[in-house]
């Protein structure tokens, strides 16, 4: 391993910043990713930006179940010079995700971690498709991911060098943290547990294992304010995802349900690593070690086997469903009426299975060792989201995409790269992954949003056609003046809030019996076949 990276060495951090940069630039330029479009959910929090913009005050609409007064601030920023769209707002995005890959190299640098194998995990990083595609969004995952990132670099930092001002830092990006998820407060709860047992006495004395509490009293604060800034728009009670439903489910059968739930929460949180760092654990694994790997192959193994037993509930990447799977990168196209899901076989799903979690076993083995400060701190963290994915029921790819720096952190302590080629590699074939995905997806949202378009120059009213979750949101749920109406004059709209509502319009993947054609506007994707997004009428 070559001398770790604490001295004086401003031209070459320099120099590979600027690479980075760089990299992150040219695949921009590349996609041309920052459409005036939403993505998935990221129409819920755009209101809230666009509402500060006009009304000039900070509020939350119903169907959001984030708390995140901080993305909604740095968004508006963006938008501020030109006014509200989706393009300043997936810029906004941008910009955090190349900051998140800055805090990655400068954090794997801090752990004395080589410069070569510093920018393999970076770029490990930066090639994950997930990372990619959220990285070109307004979901909040990607605000979470760098926060963490930063609050980790800045709370190891404090604890090496006794900084009190490095913890205040640390504190303050925890704070970010829990403004823009709730999930952040693993953040302050790990650096308190970790001050708290730190042997050498610094995190105990004048208290300081008491100060990143300072996030969870502003988590605290922000709750109690914006629970009296929510926009109500429609009765969500019934809605599965909603705030209600899940504060209920968690009521009724959370405790029950827990114990089953932790088991798929540990081989869920494996598949998602073990595929997002399948590049580097493939660079690391040493035969001496194996025997270590297959004791956790057969643990993982017997968890997903116990899983499936007893509730079914086993979820593996790069099955349908997630934000990554085969053929799309996005999940747009399940969010359109009339998808048909490709059948996935039950041989994929275990292949899936198999490679990702003898990746994550190879991830554990490296990272088994004395533990010492760090070690504590990150797995603090990971213990952490795990609780809260079993607890909250948080199985999504995307999810578990916070943790991925943490284990990336943890494995490459654990020693150097041995087969560097075959990192870079996977690396280089993961990232064409995510820019022929995201092409695709980009592809097919340019062909959805000419249907949308080619409506309203029809002057077909947003109530009076379905164009699905995404399109449907933003149109008529975020704005209700557009909205059809029930009975009792409350707001319908469907595939949001509703399904019984066929209007007379529809965007669709496939042309439907009965409907009459209005137009068929086509795309090209690389991954899977392309087609058309049809426009259609009801007959009278």
């Amino acid at each position: 391993m070559d001398s770790p990276y604490r001295g004086p060495e401003p031209h070459g951090r320099l120099l590979d910043l600027a690479g980075i940069t760089v990299g992150w630039l040219a695949a921009a330029l590349l996609l041309r990713p920052f459409h005036n479009t939403p993505f998935i959910d990221d129409w819920v929090y755009a209101w809230s930006v666009e509402r500060l913009l006009q009304a000039g005050d900070l509020r939350i609409l119903d169907l959001s179940t984030h708390l995140n007064p901080v993305q909604i601030l740095w968004g508006t920023l963006f938008c501020l010079p030109f006014g509200f769209s989706f393009t300043a707002l997936r810029l906004s995005t941008w910009v955090v995700g190349l900051l998140g890959l800055w805090g990655m190299y400068l954090l794997l640098r801090d752990q004395g971690v080589s410069r070569r194998d510093v920018l393999l995990g970076t770029a490990c990083l930066a090639a994950y498709p997930i990372y990619v595609i959220l990285s070109f969004s307004f979901m909040t995952d990607i605000h979470l991911v760098v926060c963490a990132i930063w609050a980790t670099m800045a709370f190891l930092r404090a604890a090496e060098r006794r900084s009190d001002a490095w913890l205040w830092v640390a504190v303050g990006l925890s704070c970010a943290a829990v403004g823009i998820r709730i999930v952040g407060a693993v953040l302050p709860i790990a650096m308190m547990l970790t001050l708290l047992i730190e042997r050498e006495g610094w995190g105990r004395r004048k208290a300081r294992f008491v100060w990143p509490a300072t996030a969870l009293v502003f988590l605290a604060v922000i709750a109690w304010w914006l629970q009296g800034q929510v926009e109500v728009v429609a009765d969500l009670s019934g809605l599965p995802n909603s705030r209600e439903s899940r504060l209920r489910l968690l009521r009724d059968y959370g405790a029950r349900l827990w114990p089953v739930m932790s088991v798929s929460a540990t081989t869920f949180l494996a598949g998602a690593l073990g595929l997002a760092l399948l590049p580097v654990s493939a660079g690391v694994v040493h035969r001496r070690r194996l025997g270590v790997t297959l004791i956790v192959i057969v643990v993982l193994g017997t968890g997903v086997a116990t899983a499936r037993s007893l509730t079914r509930s086993h979820y593996p990447p790069l099955t349908p469903g997630q934000t990554w799977e085969p053929g799309e990168l996005g999940a747009t196209k399940p969010l359109v009426p009339d998808h048909d899901e490709p059948a996935t076989s039950g041989r994929w799903m275990w292949i899936v299975t198999a490679v990702t979690l003898v990746s994550a076993s190879v991830l554990v083995e490296r990272s088994a060792r004395r533990l010492d400060t760090p070690d504590r701190f990150l797995l603090l963290q990971v213990l952490g989201q795990l609780l809260l994915v079993a607890l909250l029921w948080l199985f999504y790819d995307r999810y578990a995409l916070v943790l991925v720096p943490a284990a990336l952190v943890l494995t490459l302590r654990g020693g150097p790269i041995l087969r560097p080629r075959i990192t870079g590699a996977l690396v280089i074939l993961v990232g064409s992954v995510s820019l022929v995905g995201a092409r695709d997806h980009l592809e097919y949202n340019r062909a959805l949003w000419k249907a949308v378009a080619h409506l309203e120059v029809l002057g077909v009213e947003p109530a009076d056609f379905d164009g699905g979750y995404v399109v449907n949101g933003w149109l008529q749920y975020a704005h209700p003046e557009r909205a059809r109406r029930g009975p009792g004059g409350s707001v319908e709209v469907p595939n949001v809030n509703e399904s019984a509502t066929i209007p007379r319009y529809r965007i669709s993947n496939r042309a439907m019996g009965g409907w009459k054609l209005v137009a068929s506007i086509p795309y090209t994707q690389w991954t899977a076949p392309s087609g058309s997004v049809y426009v259609l009428e009801q007959p009278r």
